[in-house]
């Protein structure tokens, strides 16, 4: 388990998520953790395995994080192959909870302006780590 700044949770756990490391993932989310996008949502560690398996086509490029509490705001650009080969990117929003060093829910919208809302959040918010 990750302790400290929720975001180091975030961190690892998308690094699992993007590792296809499925147990490392499910090590840092809770047994009831919320998967959602703007489609449905779903609850638990095979949901998270499940996800894992459908990304293996994406890939996100870490834009801007934001963060308050157990709230973190994570702004991707999402780029994934298309049916041609080519392809396409869109920059997306995605609204983490951290509770007890573990991720709780993660909930994708479409924008970073619909993360920010549904997190309570705003552009003030804005998360920048400072290097000595």
């Amino acid at each position: 388990m990750v302790v400290g700044n929720p975001l180091d949770v975030v961190f690892a756990w998308e690094k699992d998520v993007s590792a296809a490391d499925g147990d490392g993932a499910c090590a840092l989310s809770d047994e009831d953790i919320e998967v959602g996008e703007p489609r449905g949502s779903g609850r638990g560690h095979q949901v998270v395995r499940d996800l894992i398996a459908r990304r293996s086509e994406l890939a996100l490029e870490l834009l801007r994080t934001f963060q308050r509490d157990g709230i973190a705001v994570i702004e991707h650009r999402a780029i994934w192959k298309v049916g041609d080969g080519s392809r396409s990117a869109t920059v997306i929003g995605t609204v983490f909870k951290v509770s007890g060093g573990r991720v709780v829910s993660v909930v994708r919208y479409d924008t970073l302006e619909e993360a920010l809302t549904a997190a309570g959040l705003s552009l003030g918010s804005e998360y920048i780590r400072l290097t000595p």
